[in-house]
């Protein structure tokens, strides 16, 4: 277990151990609890007097989690469940105060009279932001009340967390953000920080992102059943495909997808998808998302046509090693059923074989008979059934009975996502088309003012949306390490959050000895799909843009061979090195003959490389060196003088550098 994991799964187990000795005191059923909260705040300005005042109640605070937790009873295979254990983490107050807690008569915090939207914080270089290490703060989702009675429990249990997430971060200052997030829907995030207040940042919801969907769920084969019959025009058809957007938030590269439409007929959204599964990579998952406009809806929809060519593509792909070979499910989005579909259909395919499909329904009409007809389909294989009436009804769910295991999620930049590459990207084209057409038509002066008789057409606009992200900006590259947090009374079968640490690429980079390996030499690591992670030739911006698939570059597209393949067709060699680094073969030498850019890509150099492999937990780290590094070496005395004996004076001293690029 890596120092990461360690750390990961202390945060984890205090989680469990806070949530299964919750009371009804720290459950705080009224409405008059109150806290912090990222979103919320107005004023974080240095104040000593406010300092104190907090620092005070945090201690208070500690002294009533600590008088809790004297003697809970017994949680199996929980370190916190050891006395010796909570101690440790009280041992800060002792430091700090040189006095123990005193349990009985200790004063209640005001909660309804403090001001919670004022939290003093300070610059930390290790953060690149403001922020209070004295204390986490949630971070409440875009569609979730933050009043919900289960948020204010929630938030209130977890509290102590600040006591695990401060021991951490002593005992590693190397450690950045720490955060238990529940998919109820909020986040505890160590250390505090005032949420970024632009327009796209406010709309992060963690339930989305990679580490938490991986740690809830197994990898996936999913086909999406989507009804474009008639009836599914306007508002209907606007939340199917919103729904579909949320499913295909929640895939990875683990998961395989496709999405199918039906009437009576099923046709696949995208042409070339047609009759397999394709992995739930960015690329994939884009085309997808640009072909949901595309339908026409016509018709009246037959479930059972949808029903029978889903289960036999899932059937197929159970026995073939392109798929998850893990769960299988079929998510139907439709209006109703207009239809009596064929219940043999599930005898066949499913309910003879103990349910190797799970089946969920989403309705988007109000009939009762359809609701119960969707409902009991639903639930008589093993998934449930939502009836989705309003935009704000839609939300993803997601299994969570699956056993506990670290998941080092792929390379992602702080709170932007694909959404808003996708969509820079797709701005930045945009505008280039537009100067293109431009460019055209200023040829003939005429034609142009007689297309446009007013400056303010939208095509001579001198400003566009996209001119805020323009600018430099200095991404923040990191993985992020979760793990599932279960609750663990016996009427609890659900996750109750997941914990999670973010490691910054620096970090690793800062573990290589680059001095050793010499100025022609390099490191790379790569992910268990193959994408790096960081490589001298990964380039993840263009124009100032962070390129929508940046995360998504396979180590065969960066090391290139020396060969006459055409572009993107593989040799052999590349091959059996991507597959060692995938399966962590990391035994013997590999050597390939290479070429790669110099100077802006302006000039093309060869070369015979050796890689030399380790793992580093899930990753693979490649050590690249240049042929025959290290079998050479100058002596010396064996140099003649030459006739400019100062240089060569200055030269033995030691008082010279050769240029890097010598």
């Amino acid at each position: 277990m890596t120092r990461e994991d360690e750390v990961e799964k202390k945060i984890a187990e205090y989680a469990e151990f806070l949530s299964f000795h919750r009371n009804n005191e720290s459950l705080f059923a009224n409405s008059s609890y109150d806290f912090y909260h990222s979103d919320n705040l107005t004023d974080t300005e240095r104040n000593p007097e406010l300092e104190e005042e907090i620092s005070n109640d945090i201690l208070l605070d500690e002294c009533y989690w600590m008088c809790q937790q004297i003697n809970p009873p017994d949680l199996s295979d929980n370190i916190f469940s050891e006395k010796m254990y909570r101690d440790q983490l009280f041992s800060r107050r002792k430091n700090e105060k040189g006095s123990d807690c005193v349990c009985k008569n200790l004063p209640i915090i005001d909660r309804t009279s403090k001001d919670y939207q004022r939290l003093p914080m300070q610059y930390d270089d290790r953060f690149d932001e403001k922020v209070n290490l004295n204390l986490s703060i949630p971070k409440i989702a875009v569609n979730v009340y933050h009043r919900e009675q289960s948020i204010l429990e929630g938030v209130r249990w977890s509290e102590p967390l600040d006591l695990v997430f401060k021991d951490n971060f002593v005992n590693d200052p190397t450690l950045t953000w720490q955060y238990f997030a529940s998919p109820r829907g909020f986040m505890r995030h160590y250390p505090a920080v005032q949420w970024s207040n632009e327009n796209y940042d406010k709309t992060y919801d963690f339930r989305t992102r990679t580490w938490f969907t991986e740690a809830i769920t197994s990898p996936k084969d999913v086909i999406i059943l989507l009804d474009r019959s008639g009836s599914m025009e306007g508002k209907r058809r606007a939340m199917s495909q919103q729904i579909v957007n949320q499913i295909l938030d929640t895939l990875n590269d683990n998961d395989f997808i496709n999405v199918y439409t039906f009437t009576n007929t099923t046709e696949p959204l995208v042409d070339c998808f047609n009759d397999t599964l394709v992995q739930a990579n960015e690329e994939n998952l884009r085309l997808l998302r640009e072909n949901l406009p595309v339908y026409i809806e016509e018709f009246a929809a037959d479930l059972s046509i949808g029903l029978r060519k889903a289960f036999e593509i899932l059937e197929k792909f159970r026995t073939t090693t392109n798929s998850a070979q893990c769960n299988q499910a079929i998510m139907v989005i439709t209006e109703g059923i207009d239809y009596y579909y064929d219940k043999d259909i599930l005898r066949v395919h499913n309910k003879d074989k103990d349910f190797p499909v799970r089946i969920f329904t989403y309705q988007l009409g109000d009939d009762q008979g359809d609701a119960d007809e969707l409902e009991w389909l639903a639930c008589t294989n093993m998934g449930w059934w939502a009836n989705m009436t309003d935009m704000g009804d839609i939300r993803e769910k997601n299994d969570k009975k699956n056993p506990r295991r670290f998941i080092w999620s792929y390379l992602h930049v702080d709170l932007a996502d694909r959404r808003l590459s996708n969509w820079l990207w797709k701005k930045y084209e945009g505008i280039r088309q537009r100067q293109i057409f431009l460019d055209h038509v200023k040829r003939n002066m005429y034609r142009l003012k007689k297309l446009f008789t007013s400056s303010d057409h939208m095509l001579l606009q001198a400003t566009h949306d996209y001119m805020e992200y323009e600018k430099e900006i200095n991404y923040k590259y990191m993985t992020t390490i979760s793990l599932p947090v279960y609750g663990r009374h016996m009427y609890e079968n659900e996750l109750i959050g997941v914990a999670g640490i973010d490691i910054q690429l620096n970090l690793f980079r800062a573990q290589i000895d680059y001095h050793r390996i010499g100025v022609n030499g390099y490191a790379f690591v790569v992910t268990n799909n193959g994408y790096v992670l960081f490589h001298p030739d990964h380039r993840t911006q263009f124009k100032k843009i962070l390129k929508p698939t940046f995360n998504r570059v396979d180590i065969a597209e960066v090391e290139i061979l020396d060969d006459d393949n055409e572009p993107r067709l593989f040799g052999k060699p590349i091959i059996k090195l991507r597959e060692k680094l995938v399966n962590q073969n990391v035994f013997g030498e590999v050597t390939l003959n290479v070429k790669y850019p110099l100077h802006d890509m302006k000039r093309l150099m060869l070369a015979k490389r050796h890689y030399f492999l380790a793992q580093i937990g899930p990753f693979t780290l490649g050590i690249v060196l240049p042929n025959k590094y290290g079998f050479a070496k100058i002596n010396k005395s064996d140099i003649e003088l030459p006739p400019w004996r100062n240089s060569y004076t200055e030269l033995l001293k030691g008082n010279w550098k050769a240029h890097p690029e010598w």
